[in-house]
């Protein structure tokens, strides 16, 4: 086995299927984009849901989350696979009448294989004291970080995939969101050593888990003396193809702003022609055909279309020539342009509310709370790659990758 390589084998933390059946009612999802309500649903639906040792209740603290974890492994509840492996894991799921089939591979990548692993979106304290505490106390990777790269013409993964897909896997259950996860466990010499081979020559983007992974770095930065820890200089990663199963999504906003649908549109006419319908599903059909950068604006009970007359424009809200890359990316220019530009506010981030791709569900969520909803289209998969790949960073909830990586399905000891 290859050194230092930047993907390993290990072995798998899973759950006993034998002494609590089917996992799919354990297993949860990303612990980020659980809500309050959901995650109380989710710890009672049974003492044993992957919920109970992700998420820290309001009244709990992070060493009773730690002893729950240790006496799950103490009775069984999860068990540790005696052989190191990658796992192979497929997930079909149905999105806007199609169905979609996305492969990937669990595995550990090294945490500073420099100029191969790049994140693309900025990262907040909050969040890290949160996921360092947790990884202090329970020792272990729970969920694994979302990683992508553009594949080869002869995908690997897909290889595997062709190889593995008619035997009988591992573990099959559909979750929560009817997404059906099949898994297969990877021990054969051969496959590992290609599997090692094909991933020294890829270049990775982290898709989701940018506060996990410098958790990880900073507790290896930390603990490295340690030898009681083994490999800790790897994070547990989900790592799958940017092919046509990768959807990328958009990521709305719902903003606490001071102004009026009056005095916006008064500051944005200058640069953007406006639309307006009483139909909204009409007006977001616009939004996503729209051939220049565009938005939708939604308070006070109106909607407005908002696309820019001149792309020659963007050029002048862009700090410096080595920004023009992101000239593309709605997203940016929605910051850049038109919160910092135009109308002269940088909220914080308190007062932003992230809605993942449902346009209808932050139209809702700025009535009932009297805020603005921002509508945004998603970004192409390319710019994503091209501009993080170039050491590029972008805003805050820039990608909403679907469907993000279930929590409970394999996890690592350290």
């Amino acid at each position: 086995m290859l050194s230092r390589t930047t993907v390993k084998p290990f072995r798998g933390l899973l759950y006993n299927e034998r002494l609590l059946g089917q996992i799919g009612r354990l297993s949860c999802p990303p612990y980020d984009i659980i809500s309050p309500q959901q995650e109380r649903n989710l710890k009672k639906s049974s003492p044993y849901n992957f919920c109970n040792i992700l998420l820290k209740g309001p009244h709990q603290t992070y060493e009773a989350l730690g002893r729950r974890f240790y006496r799950w492994l103490k009775e069984g509840v999860l068990q540790e696979d005696r052989k190191e492996a990658f796992y192979l894991c497929e997930q079909r799921f149905k999105f806007s009448g199609r169905t979609y089939c996305r492969w990937g591979m669990l595995g550990l990548l090294r945490l500073n294989a420099k100029n191969k692993i790049f994140p693309h979106e900025r990262t907040h304290r909050r969040a890290k004291e949160d996921r360092t505490n947790l990884l202090e106390k329970v020792e272990a990777n729970l969920s694994p970080v979302f990683v992508i790269y553009k594949p080869a013409q002869k995908d690997l993964i897909k290889l595997l995939a062709k190889k593995y897909r008619n035997r009988l896997p591992l573990v099959e259950f559909n979750d929560r969101e009817k997404i059906n996860y099949r898994l297969w466990r990877l021990t054969n010499k051969k496959d590992i050593k290609n599997i090692q081979n094909y991933f020294e020559r890829r270049r990775l983007l982290i898709a989701d888990g940018h506060h996990r992974f410098e958790v990880a770095r900073n507790f290896y930065l930390q603990h490295k003396k340690n030898r009681t820890y083994s490999d800790i200089n790897y994070i547990l990663s989900y790592i799958s193809p940017a092919d046509d199963n990768l959807l990328l999504l958009p990521i709305h906003r719902v903003i606490n702003l001071d102004i009026t649908v009056g005095e916006l549109m008064a500051k944005l006419k200058e640069h953007f022609r406006i639309s307006k319908t009483k139909n909204f599903k009409r007006l977001y059909g616009k939004l996503l055909r729209a051939k220049t950068f565009s938005f939708i604006v939604y308070s006070g009970g109106k909607a407005l279309l908002f696309s820019l007359k001149d792309k020659k424009t963007i050029f002048h809200f862009l700090t410096s020539s080595s920004n023009s890359v992101y000239c593309k990316l709605d997203v940016y220019l929605f910051h850049q342009m038109v919160l910092r530009g135009i109308l002269k506010v940088e909220p914080e981030e308190k007062d932003i509310i992230y809605v993942n791709n449902d346009a209808r569900a932050a139209v809702k969520l700025a009535r009932e709370k009297k805020k603005t909803a921002f509508i945004l289209r998603p970004c192409k998969k390319e710019d994503i790659m091209n501009i993080a790949l170039g050491g590029k960073i972008l805003p805050q909830k820039s990608t909403y990758f679907y469907p993000k990586f279930i929590s409970g399905l394999v996890g690592r000891k350290l």
